[in-house]
């Protein structure tokens, strides 16, 4: 990577016709400010501190990201309210967030999009990448991989546009659009 960034030249040109810059973005049927969206943290105190709780964060990174334009992923962990707090503040809001849920078995995955549905949450994701978090099975809760079946079930369960975040090769970019997924995040 050093080696490729130092490849790239920066050509300053201050002669041009300005135009105004449109960063905006439409997804979900929405229009963002930004195609830039913050990234799921859950379980807060666990991974980052007592600086704040679950839900000072999730309230403020939810608020904080619609006052900019744009939307927050949110979190989810061991605990229901490491998910159904931030649910709950996106469901205050209008739907503006997108809840992701970690790849537990498919029968709390399903009940996790119901409650998304309910809220009126304007996308809902998976982070596959999680599968391989130990910590979560030492806590009681494992996560497990998804096959292409797994994920072409959950996606077809709901109507909301469904992300999955952790890919990590092209052939996973080519599963997730074969599993029906609306977008992904690349790990």
């Amino acid at each position: 990577n050093y080696q490729s960034l130092r490849q790239i030249k920066i050509n300053m040109d201050t002669l041009y016709q300005p135009n105004k810059v449109d960063t905006s973005v439409e997804l979900f049927g929405k229009t963002f400010k930004y195609p830039v969206f913050a990234a799921p943290i859950g379980d807060v105190i666990t991974n980052y501190g007592d600086a704040l709780t679950e839900t000072q964060y999730q309230e403020a990174i939810v608020k904080g990201c619609i006052k900019a334009g744009t939307a927050a992923f949110t979190g989810d962990g061991v605990k229901d309210n490491i998910y159904g707090d931030p649910l709950n503040i996106i469901g205050d809001n209008n739907g503006y967030g997108i809840p992701t849920i970690k790849p537990w078995k498919k029968e709390e995955i399903l009940k996790k999009v119901r409650l998304a549905e309910e809220k009126g949450a304007v996308a809902v994701a998976m982070d596959i990448d999680a599968a391989g978090l130990a910590l979560l099975a030492m806590l009681g809760k494992p996560v497990e991989p998804k096959s292409l079946t797994d994920l072409k079930e959950i996606i077809g369960s709901t109507s909301l546009p469904f992300i999955i975040k952790g890919i990590m090769t092209v052939d996973g970019a080519l599963k997730a659009l074969e599993a029906g997924a609306y977008g992904i995040v690349v790990s």
